[in-house]
């Protein structure tokens, strides 16, 4: 087996037996991103315990990286503590880098499994955590103490 690795720019491509295999951020312009997809998807490697292993992650079937990728969403709302508006960046840096190398997984149902955040969750949410709208009278009170402040 024939393995090299280049590096163009900031891009690494590895080659086995002449298929190119592109790492998470190829194709990104903007550096800013290409750190983040590459720092993301290295957080994925470590929970699928295959760190630089890239290559057998493009051997395996599409269904299995399916699972692995919804077992990742359950890690990261259950263990980490995510919620539901934060699994963007890693899961756009997991699905460019599978899409980067023709693997076509079904993103509507990986997506699916992103649990609804909790203040989606129902309208009682004020309840749970204190939060609620201003009065009128606690408006009233606010306006009249900046006023006495700055006058």
């Amino acid at each position: 087996m024939y393995m090299s690795l280049e590096k163009l720019g900031e891009v690494r491509i590895m080659t086995i037996d002449q298929q190119q295999i592109y790492g998470p951020d190829a194709g990104i312009p903007s550096p800013f991103t290409r750190q983040l997809y590459r720092r993301a998807f290295r957080r994925f490697l470590r929970y699928l315990d295959m760190e630089g292993k890239q290559a057998a992650l493009l051997q395996q079937d599409h269904k299995l990286i399916e699972s692995q990728i919804i077992g990742y969403i359950h890690f990261l709302s259950e263990v980490r503590k995510y919620g539901r508006y934060s699994f963007h960046p890693p899961l756009a840096a997991i699905f460019h880098f599978y899409e980067m190398n023709d693997i076509l997984l079904n993103k509507r149902k990986i997506t699916r499994f992103i649990p609804a955040d909790d203040s989606d969750k129902s309208a009682d949410s004020a309840a749970t955590n204190g939060d609620r709208a201003y009065t009128h009278e606690e408006i009233h009170q606010i306006i009249v103490l900046l006023q006495d402040i700055y006058h």
